[in-house]
C-alpha cells in the first residue's frame, strides 16, 4: 500500500456515514499535500477512536455492516456481496458471504 492509498483509507475511517475515527476541533480530513515540505496544518490533526471504533476493535460490531461499501480497489469490486475478510485460522482472505455475517 503506497502513501496515497493509505490516506484514502484512513479518510474513509473519518468520514463514513459511521465513522470509526474523529477529528477534534473544527477541522476536516485531507490527505496531506504533495509537496516535499511538510503541511503545519496536516502535522496537528488529532484523531480519536470512536464509540463504534472501539466496538469493532473489540470484535463486537462487524465494521462492514456498519458501512457497507461500493467501490473499486487494484481490479477488484468490493461491494456488499463481495466482502474479502482475513481468516487467520487459514492465513488467507476469504470472501465472507452475506447471510452468515
Amino acid at each position: 500500500m503506497g502513501d496515497w492509498s493509505f490516506w484514502k483509507r484512513v479518510r474513509r475511517l473519518v468520514e463514513s456515514p459511521r465513522p470509526l475515527l474523529e477529528l477534534e476541533g473544527d477541522v476536516h480530513f485531507y490527505e496531506p499535500p504533495k509537496t516535499p515540505f511538510p503541511d503545519p496544518v496536516f502535522g496537528k490533526f488529532d484523531a480519536q477512536v470512536t464509540g463504534l471504533g472501539i466496538e469493532i476493535l473489540d470484535n463486537n460490531v462487524d465494521w462492514l455492516r456498519q458501512n457497507p461499501h461500493d467501490y473499486w480497489i487494484g481490479g477488484v469490486h468490493l461491494h456488499p456481496g463481495n466482502d474479502w475478510r482475513w481468516n487467520a485460522e487459514r492465513i488467507q482472505f476469504l470472501i465472507k458471504e452475506r447471510s452468515s455475517m
